[in-house]
């Protein structure tokens, strides 16, 4: 008895392929999109460099400077600042975007205006050339504050508000950065006049807490005022 011949193959791949084709083409463009909003850690990347740079007996004799992570950024600021006793004219914060010094207004500019002092620029020099590494890009805020007393006389010709002069001091910090070695990718400059006192965290800022009772509050004495004068320049290691 003859047997049954076997029925015709169907050319080319089965069915099922062309689903499994798109849930692997979803997959990858879900994986691209993951990898293309997140923010890699420099320092971290860069230990993964030197790790198996190092595995692998690779020694790299222009090997860049370490990038310096959170903790190592407020230790060694903590360090300039005793170093160069100044603990009551600076200190050190953190708050969710990195790690911040703050200088008191007393030594950062001459009253009535925008010329950084020689103290000021000595320090801003200290803190570069101990911070500033060339394949660093993470972001250098550079903040301006003011007290709640208005310009007057003849700065506030030039001046008219505590914002116009918040920026130009923020501005001309900025500058001399720049002059000092700081790519200018990485700073950012600010003034935000009396509305972040001395004693407002960033939280309280970003809920709204900081009204006008709050501000007047902030500036009583001369010490408060005083303090409210500052700049403030944050290393951020953290993307918001």
């Amino acid at each position: 008895m003859a047997k049954n011949p076997c029925p015709p193959c169907e050319e080319g791949l089965p069915a099922w392929m062309g689903t499994f084709a798109d849930m692997m083409t979803l997959l990858m463009c879900f994986f691209v999109l993951l990898f293309a909003m997140s923010s890699l850690d420099p320092v971290k990347m860069q230990q993964m460099q030197q790790a198996a740079q190092k595995k692998l007996g690779l020694k790299n004799e222009s090997a860049p400077k370490l990038i310096k992570n959170e903790l190592e950024i407020q230790t060694e600021l903590k360090e300039i600042v005793e170093e160069l006793d100044i603990d009551e004219k600076a200190k050190v914060t953190r708050d969710p975007r990195g790690i911040a010094i703050e200088f008191d207004g007393s030594i950062c500019f001459a009253s009535g205006t925008t010329n950084l002092t020689p103290e000021l620029k000595r320090i801003l020099g200290t803190v570069i050339d101990r911070l500033n590494v060339g394949n660093d890009l993470r972001p250098i805020l550079v903040e301006g504050h003011s007290d709640n007393v208005a310009p007057s006389g003849s700065i506030a010709k030039k001046y008219p508000t505590n914002w116009h002069l918040s920026t130009a001091r923020a501005g001309e910090v900025t500058r001399y950065l720049i002059e000092q070695g700081v790519m200018a990718g990485r700073l950012v400059a600010g003034g935000y006049a009396d509305q972040w006192p001395n004693k407002a965290n960033y939280v309280a800022r970003r809920m709204g807490k900081i009204n006008q009772t709050y501000i007047d509050q902030a500036n009583l004495t001369r010490e408060d005022r005083q303090a409210n004068r500052r700049i403030k320049v944050v290393f951020q290691t953290r993307k918001l």
